[in-house]
């Protein structure tokens, strides 16, 4: 509440700051959060009250952090807000903004997926994937790490989303050639391909995976035991 005060003081001095205004909404939505945990009606609407005092702080925020580089997480949590709220679309359209203000900022990912499972929304996530994959095709040096957690989500997304089974074999193929040490990627692809029936598949892409390591890399061990 402190922080919130001094917040609020700093605001009246300069009404655009971005900081404060994030610093509020944060405030206004823990304590939203709070009053929403209690039984009684009285307290249901006093959390509603902070939770749209929330979103028109973060809504105000976001505008003004330009210079800041910290708008994908007041997007995240103008988001959750939204989904408070039980504005879908709102929520939706936060989290879209959050992952294409900064791509590279992974915590957006998983929340964005979260939602769209459980609101069966895939569609604007599937686009944001996109449009990062073809960012990232374009570089002159391609971030690996990157692109393969992007069609590591892509695959997620076309398999549970959209039960194209074609299209999310291809992203985890993808996702493993560019992430080939990294353990949670190769075990959603055995998820998938176990489920799927697809074990001669899967076993047929490790051992290239191994191969090709070998060549790149010499006599190493390319996967973790």
């Amino acid at each position: 509440q402190a922080a919130a005060q001094d917040a609020q003081r700093a605001l009246d001095i300069a009404p655009d700051l971005a900081s404060a205004q994030d610093l509020i909404g944060r405030a206004a939505s823990m304590s939203a959060t709070l009053l929403a945990a209690q039984p009684d009606p009285q307290s249901t609407e006093k959390a509603k009250t902070y939770w749209e005092i929330a979103r028109k702080q973060l809504e105000r925020a976001v505008v003004n952090d330009e210079r800041n580089g910290n708008r994908a997480a007041i997007y995240r949590n103008l988001g959750r807000v939204c989904l408070a709220l039980n504005d879908i679309e709102g929520g939706e359209a936060a989290f879209f903004r959050a992952a294409e203000t900064d791509p590279a900022d992974e915590d957006t990912w998983p929340l964005f997926l979260e939602f769209a499972r459980k609101y069966q929304r895939f569609d604007r996530l599937r686009d944001a994937l996109s449009e990062q994959i073809d960012w990232l095709r374009r570089q002159t040096k391609i971030p690996h790490d990157s692109m393969a957690t992007a069609q590591l989500f892509l695959a997620n997304v076309l398999e549970t989303g959209y039960h194209d089974l074609a299209g999310a074999e291809s992203a985890y193929w993808s996702a493993v050639q560019h992430g080939p040490k990294r353990p949670e990627v190769w075990a959603n692809f055995a998820r998938y391909a176990f489920a799927n029936g697809r074990t001669e598949m899967f076993r047929n892409n490790l051992s290239k995976s191994c191969r090709l390591l070998e060549n790149k890399e010499g006599n190493v061990q390319p996967l973790p035991q």
